[in-house]
């Protein structure tokens, strides 16, 4: 009987040490796979952006090339003038210390009194990684300038909301 219940533990233990290795070369396999594809994944972003490139270089530009401050500005209904909705967490506009409910009332030294909402986004929009100035009306009364610099508008859907804002 003895004899039969040491078979029984060698085999178990067998089983036991057999599926350890099969667990083991499936998570090799496994992470194997995941640097696969991510060299994989990488390779064919890459692919699509140089088609990207190819097909629609005036797209691919705006998108690389091309960049804001990512804020969502919207127009006080009392003085015409633009003040910024909300912004991206992290934002070259939050980094540059501008803050939800500033009044722009310069972009670059130009005034914002009696431009349109689209002429002041034109404005404040242009090359990635550039700079741009900004005076806004803080509290109704102080005037703080900022000097905001420009991300892509890529990196700028990386960001995310504040919904606290």
């Amino acid at each position: 009987m003895s004899l039969e219940k040491d078979h029984q533990r060698a085999h178990s233990r067998r089983r036991v040490i057999w599926l350890i290795g099969v667990i083991v070369i499936l998570g090799v396999a496994v992470l194997g796979w995941q640097k696969v594809s991510k060299e994989y994944s990488t390779q064919l972003q890459t692919r699509a952006a140089l088609d990207n490139l190819m097909t629609n270089p005036v797209e691919f530009a705006r998108t690389r090339v091309m960049g804001g401050m990512g804020v969502s500005l919207g127009t006080n209904l009392v003085t015409g003038l633009p003040v910024i909705n909300s912004m991206l967490i992290d934002s070259p506009a939050q980094k540059a210390s501008l803050q939800v409910g500033d009044t722009i009332v310069k972009v670059n030294g130009m005034s914002t009194i009696g431009r349109s909402l689209e002429e002041v986004r034109r404005k404040a929009h242009g090359f990635a990684y550039g700079k741009i100035s900004i005076t806004v009306l803080r509290s109704q009364s102080n005037l703080v300038e900022c000097v905001v610099h420009r991300n892509s508008w890529n990196k700028l859907r990386e960001l995310t909301s504040n919904p606290y804002e």
